[in-house]
């Protein structure tokens, strides 16, 4: 069966086309992957091949997405079970989405989307090394730490040299001590420029905790808390008015006790009698 005249240059074009597009998605630095509704890999590009089956584009298809996406990690580096929420297979199951994954030993940014082409049901992976990213964030980091603090100590003596001056400066005129407030003023806001800088720089490599307060060298005396009516501080009188009352009562609780250790009135007289009576005392 011959192909019409047209169709020929058609079918032409179209390989061309093909063949094209083909190369395309293997110069594309992102890997690019195709699943069926089964979750079998119908196409992948040469940046996938390379990620999964070290360049051979030709073993990757046919393997099933659990093969692809095992043992994967989040961006903490703490392994993600199957059945986990935040596993990628858990999430393309509610739609489209994406994050960032360690997959393979390398930080990956992963997206997944439904296609309509060829079928229902066909979903797109790619995935995208940060690691060049991240190490050019981290250089950037560093680059504008080390200025801060190259920029901190000059300043510094530029703003204290400027303190001493103004403090002997008796003979200037008021134009000159102007432009010299005007120069403290500017290097102090300078100052603060630095000091935020290093804060955002030291917030963004993860090594800042919240400082704590300085303390006040001169600290104000707190005023002491006046009492209320009702929780004035008892007078010296009244706790001793309290002790005494306080023994009264224990006296009074003691004095059964001692009643009836005490032999009956009868008893001691009878028992006076048997002692002998001292001779009375001589007239004068």
């Amino acid at each position: 069966m011959t192909a019409a005249p047209g169709q020929g240059e058609l079918l032409a074009q179209l390989r061309q086309s093909l063949g094209l597009l083909q190369v395309a998605f293997d110069a594309a630095s992102e890997a690019m992957v195709i699943f069926d509704p089964e979750g079998v890999v119908r196409w992948g590009n040469q940046a996938a091949a390379d990620l999964w089956t070290d360049g051979l584009a030709i073993l990757l298809v046919g393997r099933h997405q659990e093969q692809l996406l095992q043992p994967i990690a989040n961006r903490s580096g703490q392994p993600l079970e199957r059945s986990s929420a935040e596993h990628p297979l858990q999430q393309w199951q509610l739609g489209d989405g994406g994050g960032v994954f360690e997959l393979r030993g390398q930080q990956l940014r992963l997206e997944w989307r439904l296609i309509p082409e060829p079928g229902s049901g066909y979903r797109l992976l790619l995935a995208r090394d940060l690691e060049p990213q991240e190490q050019a964030l981290q250089l950037q980091r560093r680059f504008l730490n080390q200025l801060a603090h190259e920029l901190q100590t000059p300043l510094a003596i530029v703003g204290g040299s400027l303190n001493r001056v103004q403090a002997k400066a008796t003979e200037l005129g008021q134009a000159s001590l102007q432009w010299l407030q005007q120069a403290r003023e500017e290097t102090s806001r300078l100052g603060r420029l630095i000091s935020s800088l290093m804060a955002l720089t030291d917030l963004e490599m993860g090594r800042r905790v919240n400082p704590k307060p300085k303390p006040n060298p001169n600290p104000k005396p707190k005023p002491k808390p006046k009492p209320s009516p009702n929780e004035r501080a008892p007078r010296p009188c009244r706790a001793r008015s309290a002790r005494r009352a306080a023994a009264a009562s224990a006296r009074r609780a003691a004095a059964p006790a001692c009643a009836a250790r005490r032999p009956p009135r009868a008893a001691r007289t009878a028992g006076s009698g048997s002692r002998r009576t001292p001779p009375a005392p001589p007239s004068p």
